[in-house]
């Protein structure tokens, strides 16, 4: 999750999406031990969080409607051969 800044989403060198505060990104692999559909890179100097599977279970059990969301997003970024909305 971005705590503090900006970073690029990117297929190859195309940009498909800049996240800031509150985005997240890397819910695939966390989520559903999905492969990576895309690359992130930092686009200014950012502050970032991160977690492994096993918090990601546990949180999802304390926070039900956060687990919600990311599910949401995954079956959303699911819909395009990019794994992104763009």
């Amino acid at each position: 999750m971005v705590l503090d800044g900006q970073v690029d989403v990117l297929d190859g060198f195309d940009l498909i999406a800049r996240l800031g505060p509150g985005d997240f990104f890397g819910e695939l692999g966390v989520a559903a031990a999905g492969r990576r559909t895309a690359r992130v890179v930092a686009h200014t100097r950012c502050q970032v969080a991160w977690m492994m599977g096993w918090d990601y279970q546990t949180m999802t059990e304390e926070y039900p409607q956060v687990a919600a969301r990311i599910e949401a997003a995954i079956a959303e970024r699911s819909k395009t051969p990019s794994g992104t909305d763009d």
